[in-house]
């Protein structure tokens, strides 16, 4: 009997341990965003973020429009410094090529969203709930971090802010006072914090924003474009896509029309092509006006 009961414990542990060495298999996803591997592989410099939506993305590993399109708003809150705000930014920019995130779903519930993100994590309820008292008037309870003072929260920010290399013919845009202006390799200020956004300069103009519309300035501050736009680009290769309204098309550096606004989506020039949409259908625009639809 003894014999039976040692066989059988043997046999028992034997099983035991064979149940918790298995490792249980990792979910793979192979999930793959709907839009052309040309518009995927765009960089994410191309979108023309703010500093700050930028700076996030590219510590969080996200590099191309595909790491966007591949994460729900709900993975988005997971980057540091990355919120609904930023979020929003992003998907604005990502609607010139008629892409977002990827949509939400809660499997438990079979409940599927928008990229919006309604199934979003603590910080989008945060947020959710800071608009709806901000709305009603009430005061948000306050948190931890805005019991700091304003000036040494501004220290702060000034401590940790990356000490970047500057060439001397190069200008960095720096923020004052809500307003964005551009300094020079010596600290020194160059063009006064009078822009609501600005962009870096590329080819010795930058795209800036007022009144929520889009220009472009010199490095001496001169508009050299007047501010007639509601999305533009950096200039590349001698021109900038811009558009009015839902409709594309681009100007050259005396801010003529090159080719006409008439497409629905259209990307900075790269190695003498760019990538357009029109009538649903994508295609590569040349320099010399030529299409290849794909």
């Amino acid at each position: 009997m003894a014999d039976i009961n040692e066989a059988t414990q043997s046999d028992n542990a034997q099983k035991k341990r064979k149940f918790h060495g298995k490792k249980k298999a990792k979910k793979v996803d192979n999930y793959e965003p709907n839009a052309p591997k040309e518009i995927l592989d765009i960089k994410i410099e191309a979108l023309e973020l703010s500093e700050k939506t930028y700076n996030s993305l590219v510590e969080g590993g996200v590099l191309t429009v595909r790491d966007l399109a591949k994460r729900r708003m709900s993975e988005m809150y997971r980057i540091k410094n990355i919120s609904k705000k930023n979020c929003f930014e992003i998907l604005k920019k990502l609607e010139k090529y008629n892409i977002g995130f990827r949509d939400e779903e809660n499997s438990a519930a079979g409940v599927h969203t928008d990229n919006r993100g309604e199934a979003a994590d603590k910080n989008a309820a945060r947020d959710r709930r800071d608009s709806r008292e901000e709305k009603r008037g009430d005061k948000r309870p306050e948190r931890k971090e805005d019991r700091k003072p304003e000036k040494n929260r501004r220290n702060d920010q000034r401590d940790n802010a990356p000490r970047e290399e500057i060439d001397k013919d190069e200008l960095v845009k720096f923020y004052r006072k809500k307003k964005w202006g551009f300094r020079d390799w010596q600290n020194k200020e160059v063009i006064a914090p009078d822009f609501d956004e600005a962009f870096p300069f590329r080819e010795d103009l930058a795209c800036v924003e007022r009144d929520e519309k889009l220009g472009y300035i010199d490095k001496k501050g001169e508009v050299v474009i007047p501010f007639l736009y509601d999305s533009a680009l950096s200039f590349s290769e001698g021109l900038a896509s811009v558009t009015i309204g839902d409709k594309s098309g681009y100007i050259d550096k005396e801010g003529n029309t090159v080719f006409p606004l008439e497409y629905d989506s259209a990307t900075s020039f790269y190695d003498g092509k760019a990538i357009i949409k029109k009538d649903g259908r994508w295609g590569f625009l040349n320099k010399e006006g030529e299409i290849r639809w794909k």
